[in-house]
C-alpha cells in the first residue's frame, strides 16, 4: 500500500523516482499493472489483439526510451527506479482514465453530446496531466530542466503514438 500511496505521490508532483525502491521486482510489478491498464484501456479503441499488441509495445518502448536517456545522461543506476515511476504512476493515471473512458465510449454517438464532451474534456485533462507527470519524471531522473523534460515526454509520447499506429496499421 505504500508504494501506491509513493506513486500518487509522483502524480501530485510531491515525489519523484528518487523515492521509489531500486528493485528489479517492483519494477516488473508496476510494469504488470501499466499493461493491464494499458490492455483495459486499449479495448476501447480496438479489438483484444491488437490491445495486446499496442500493450506490449508500450513496455518495450518504455524499458527502451528510458535505457537509452540514462545511459546518454550516464545515470543507468536510475534504472529500475525511472521505469517503475512511470508504469506506476501510469497505472494511477489509467484507473482514473478507465471510468472516464467508458463514459466517452458509452455515450459517444448519444443525442446528448454533453456527456460525451465532458468526457472527451477529461480525457484532454488526463493526458496533460499524465505528460506533466512523465515530464517530472524525466526531469527529476535524467537531473535536466523541466522545459526539457517536457519537451522529451512530449516527444516521447508522440513517438510512443507513432511506432503504435506504424506497427498496427503499417502506416505512421
Amino acid at each position: 500500500m505504500q508504494i501506491i500511496l509513493r506513486f500518487i505521490d509522483i502524480c501530485m508532483f510531491k515525489a519523484g523516482p528518487a523515492d521509489i525502491p531500486a528493485s528489479a521486482w517492483l519494477m516488473k510489478l508496476s510494469l504488470l499493472c501499466y499493461f493491464i491498464l494499458s490492455l483495459l484501456i486499449n479495448t476501447f479503441e480496438y479489438g483484444f489483439l491488437v490491445s495486446f499488441l499496442a500493450s506490449i509495445i508500450e513496455i518495450v518502448f518504455v524499458l527502451f526510451v528510458v535505457n537509452i536517456l540514462l545511459q546518454f545522461r550516464g545515470l543507468t543506476n536510475r534504472y529500475f527506479q525511472t521505469v517503475a515511476a512511470i508504469a506506476g504512476t501510469s497505472s494511477c493515471i489509467g484507473i482514473v482514465a478507465l471510468p472516464v473512458m467508458m463514459l466517452f465510449h458509452f455515450f459517444e454517438g448519444s443525442e446528448d453530446v454533453r456527456v460525451t464532451v465532458l468526457a472527451a474534456w477529461l480525457m484532454i485533462l488526463l493526458t496533460l496531466w499524465s505528460l506533466a507527470v512523465t515530464g517530472h519524471i524525466f526531469k527529476q531522473a535524467l537531473a535536466i530542466k523541466q522545459g526539457t523534460a517536457i519537451v522529451i515526454a512530449v516527444a516521447y509520447v508522440i513517438l510512443l503514438m507513432t511506432v503504435i499506429r506504424f506497427v498496427i496499421t503499417g502506416v505512421a
